[in-house]
């Protein structure tokens, strides 16, 4: 039963100019993980596009 707790692991990793994102889930823990990653690749889009011409 322990599998259906265990919450999203989000990951960073910042190298030679490149940002690159991991989100690892447990879909009995995030049954909308669907959704939660769509927003979670709109927000990072919304932030890349603030950030060019810096």
């Amino acid at each position: 039963m322990w599998r259906k707790t265990i919450s999203p692991g989000i990951r960073a990793l910042s190298y030679s100019g490149q940002l690159n994102m991991v989100i690892v889930a447990n879909t009995g823990a995030i049954p909308d993980l669907e959704v939660f990653s769509s927003g979670f690749s709109q927000a990072f889009s919304h932030l890349r596009k603030g950030s060019q011409g810096r």
